[in-house]
């Protein structure tokens, strides 16, 4: 089962806010404190800014913060005990959809 690492996912969508919550949003997320995240991945294209967020122990991935500023805003916190293997996994999955 592919969801079977991740044990919670939550997910904060504003996607059909207004502008100035959007830009609220994108001022509060580079307040958000990743003291033992490490910096995954970052994105910037045609004005959406996306990064990704990892917290491990070990080898395995514990939780996982993504958040996307921009015209699509969201947060979405997974939480679980993964590897590399099942998050590309995961991603290959639903990039296929």
């Amino acid at each position: 089962d592919m969801m079977k690492p991740f044990r919670s996912i939550h997910l904060v969508d504003l996607d059909d806010c207004a502008d100035g919550v959007k830009c609220d949003f994108a001022v509060d997320t580079k307040k958000l404190r990743t003291k033992g995240y490490d910096e995954l991945v970052r994105v910037n294209d045609n004005g959406d800014r996306i990064v990704v967020y990892t917290l491990q122990k070990g080898n395995r991935i514990k939780e996982c913060l993504v958040v996307s500023t921009g015209k699509n805003c969201f947060l979405a916190q997974i939480k679980g005990n993964a590897s590399m293997k099942d998050i590309d996994r995961w991603i290959t999955e639903n990039s296929k959809r």
